[in-house]
């Protein structure tokens, strides 16, 4: 997995996957004590030119910043091993096939939603053994899903609430300081 974007418009970018074909060092380094010149790497979802066979050199690369008035940088190869990313990391990402094992339990409501809804289509999407119907069914019992629906009937039973609507978002503010925002495509 990519793990910085070198160049948005042909897909190099952070979350980026694709197979490490070859590692290549300059004549003479120590291999694997010296950091190598390129990786080179197919991803899946490449757009661009490639060197040959759809291959793409991943260089190494150096970032600079300073720290309590002293230079500082560090040179690394800016990829990082993706058999498995947490859902955290899987955010944003849009996965054309995915095994998705949540364990026993969804520590935070939603979480099984954000892996889940990453691949593309329900034929790409594989989900663990251990994963039950029982662990989206107990969503609703957990304490951050009940509060968040005793806090939208709350907003529902507000008589004397009113609907405010601008051009991002639908706001209903209540009477109680209760301020509930919807984005407006979503209304």
């Amino acid at each position: 997995m990519l793990r910085s974007n070198m160049w948005l418009e042909t897909g190099l970018v952070n979350g980026a996957t694709g197979t490490v074909v070859d590692i290549v060092y300059q004549p003479g380094r120590a291999q694997p004590e010296d950091l190598p010149t390129v990786v080179m790497v197919k991803f899946d979802n490449y757009t661009g030119p490639t060197v040959a066979d759809g291959l793409v050199p991943v260089p190494t690369l150096v970032h600079s910043w300073d720290h309590e008035q002293v230079a500082c940088s560090r040179e690394q190869v800016s990829l990082c091993l993706a058999w498995a990313v947490t859902e955290h990391k899987s955010q944003g990402l849009t996965l054309d096939r995915a095994v998705v094992s949540v364990g026993l339990r969804d520590f935070a409501v939603g979480l099984m939603y954000v892996a889940m809804s990453r691949v593309k289509s329900w034929a790409g999407l594989l989900i663990d053994p251990e994963f039950g119907l029982n662990l989206i069914l107990d969503i609703r019992n957990s304490p951050g899903f009940l509060d968040r629906e005793a806090g939208e009937r709350a907003i529902v039973r507000n008589s004397r609430s009113k609907l405010v609507i601008n051009k991002k978002c639908v706001v209903l503010i209540g009477t109680n300081d209760f301020l509930k925002s919807v984005p407006r495509d979503k209304t």
